[in-house]
């Protein structure tokens, strides 16, 4: 059964009560708090304790505003430490979601800026800080997951293709690094001058040749419109530039030959050496700029144009740099047949949404995980970097892990430069302190890319498997709730068609699943349905079996338990130990327990009181 172990229990049949011996072990589970009230947080956690939760998550929050994270004071992560310690054990895992709307990519409200990624990696150090707070054992080697969502930026939107058997792009978002400006890629045909017919997609997910003839990447024509325009502008400030200087020599002429007087020569020259000084400046400006968008969007491009700069000022000291610039720049994705230096030359000024993304998200997560080192030691607040919707940016398994990779890689740079640790220790730290959350629901909203209809099962064969496998081995937490594959509504497990029971036992025979803890994320269920979020069927769904039915009263029945759905459940606890019933019927002392069974007499004192019974 998974996450269930065979172990002998005091409240066992045995002993008179209906608990089976193959009882669930919540140890491997955790639960939510509040996502909309901080000040219910801890009130949560002594209720899902008293359900027989044994692990918390602090659910999430905006990170600004009225009743935000920003608003939530230290002490308050102390009262939750202590908290969770004294109800849930010493043992216990407290892990922390990170405010959604604090993206490390620096996306924002459609657009990108440094400014943005720099906001977000410093709010993400206050949570890291909190975070640190929550640990139960400071000497634990395990760390604080922080689950924070990859990105709210639309990457991909893609399409099942039946005859590929796999998706691909069907309208995806460029972004110009320079400007930040989003650009959309869409899915579409063009009849152009010659008649023919072509088709546009986003963006080349295989090689070109293997794609049908008229079929060109909407990415490829963006760049190299991009670069044109570019190009367009140096030349013509060139051009301008020539003219001032070879207007100039014509006037010398003109003045040597007598066609005009030298105050009139000087005048003009004058004019024209103005004019050339102003035309150099904007060229000179120009170039920088260009050459600066090069640099920070295209290293391959900035390497072929440094080669030839200083190949070719080695061999002529005098020459112009700028000229010489100029002269490259022009020949940056020309055909080699025409003088340059080949059509895969295009420097790159705009991007893919999601590989962008990548990049930016791994410089936060990377100074992040460091910051956590340093501050927190080596087993500090991990981030666990959660998908979020499969088209957003690293909502896909494979995309994730890709980021989460050059995280990793800038990270044990930081580590080996800096603090000299040796690489295998580098790896290891970074390896702790970077991985995933993986959202087994989100992924399943797949759905409205089209593919194929059918069961739980028949979906993680399809397409789900795939997603996982990618991912795997940088699964750190886990988040699990149900849907229907059309949005992400939190159901229980087992109401919607989520492979939950594949994906448990794929995590299981990966060795992986009893590493991480598993956040029941089904709070729609009570929010659209008015039912607790875990029921019966739920934990039979997980490969939890039931326990039996009683007929009369026990001491399960005494805890109604919200969380895991009322007190004949093996995961509810053992409520009220003198449950109310007790009090009602006999009082809280002995006073009005039978004589019998050891209650007072009239004339007899308490026995409290220290007065011998008579």
């Amino acid at each position: 059964m998974l996450y269930s172990e065979n172990y002998i229990s005091s409240m066992d049949r045995k002993y008179n009560t209906t608990m089976a011996t193959d009882t669930l072990r919540n140890i491997y589970f955790s639960a939510p708090t509040s996502a909309a009230e901080p000040g219910k947080q801890i009130k949560d956690i002594i209720g899902l304790a008293g359900g027989g939760v044994k692990n918390v998550e602090i659910g999430q929050l905006r990170s600004r505003g009225d009743k935000s994270w920003e608003t939530i004071p230290r002490q308050h992560f102390d009262m939750v430490r202590q908290t969770a310690k004294l109800t849930m054990g010493d043992k216990a895992i407290v892990s922390v979601h990170a405010p959604i709307d604090v993206d490390p990519t620096g996306f924002k409200e459609n657009k990108w800026s440094e400014d943005n990624r720099a906001d977000a990696e410093e709010f993400m150090k206050d949570v890291i800080n909190k975070a640190a707070l929550v640990k139960i054992d400071k000497n634990s080697k395990q760390s604080v997951p922080i689950a924070y969502h990859a990105s709210g930026q639309i990457g991909t939107f893609w399409k099942w293709d039946e005859k590929k058997d796999k998706l691909v792009p069907e309208m995806a978002m460029a972004v110009i690094p320079d400007t930040g400006e989003l650009i959309p890629l869409k899915t579409e045909e063009k009849i152009h001058t010659d008649g023919i017919k072509r088709k546009y997609i986003p963006y080349y997910t295989d090689a070109r040749e293997t794609y049908p003839e008229h079929t060109e990447s909407s990415l490829e024509q963006v760049k190299h419109t991009l670069w044109e325009r570019e190009q367009e502008q140096l030349n013509s400030l060139w051009k301008e530039q020539q003219e001032a200087v070879n207007r100039i020599k014509e006037i010398e002429k003109e003045k040597e030959a007598g066609e005009i007087t030298k105050e009139q020569a000087n005048a003009e020259e004058s004019g024209w050496a103005s004019r050339y000084k102003f035309i150099t400046k904007h060229l000179d400006s120009a170039l920088t700029n260009t050459y600066d968008k090069i640099a920070q969007s295209d290293p391959k491009a900035k390497k072929i144009i440094d080669t030839e700069i200083n190949t070719i000022t080695k061999q002529n000291p005098n020459a112009d740099r700028d000229a010489v610039a100029h002269h490259i720049m022009m020949k940056m994705g020309l055909p080699k047949r025409a003088g340059g230096f080949g059509k895969d030359t295009v420097p790159e000024l705009v991007k893919l949404a999601e590989t962008f993304g990548q990049d930016q998200a791994a410089k936060t997560l990377a100074n992040l995980a460091y910051y956590s080192y340093k501050k927190h030691g080596e087993y500090g607040p991990q981030l666990a970097v959660e998908n979020w919707d499969p088209w957003h940016v690293m909502g896909r398994g494979a995309d994730l892990r890709d980021g989460l990779k050059k995280a990793r890689v800038q990270m044990v740079d930081k580590l080996v430069t800096k603090d000299k640790l040796p690489v295998r220790k580098a790896n290891e730290i970074a390896d702790r302190l970077i991985g995933a959350t993986w959202d087994i629901a989100h992924i399943n909203i797949m759905k409205r890319f089209g593919v194929p209809e059918g069961t739980p099962k028949e979906n993680w064969n399809k397409y789900i498997k795939r997603e996982v496998e990618a991912i795997q081995d940088d699964i750190r937490h886990i988040h699990i709730s149900d849907n229907f594959g059309h949005s992400d509504v939190h159901l229980a497990p087992g109401m919607g068609n989520v492979p939950i029971k594949e994906f448990l036992e794929h995590m299981e025979k990966t060795g992986k699943l009893k590493e991480v803890k598993s956040v029941l994320e089904s709070a729609g269920t009570a929010i659209h349905l008015g039912i607790p979020p875990i029921h019966a069927e739920a934990l039979q769904h997980m490969g939890v079996s039931s326990p039996a039915w009683s007929t009369s009263p026990n001491w399960y029945e005494v805890s109604q338990n919200y969380f895991f759905g009322g007190s004949n459940y093996a995961s509810a606890g053992f409520g009220n130990i003198l449950p109310q019933g007790h009090f009602s019927e006999y009082g809280a002392g002995f006073s009005q327990l039978p004589t019998a069974t050891g209650g007072m007499r009239p004339d007899q004192k308490s026995k409290f009181s220290n007065t011998p019974m008579s």
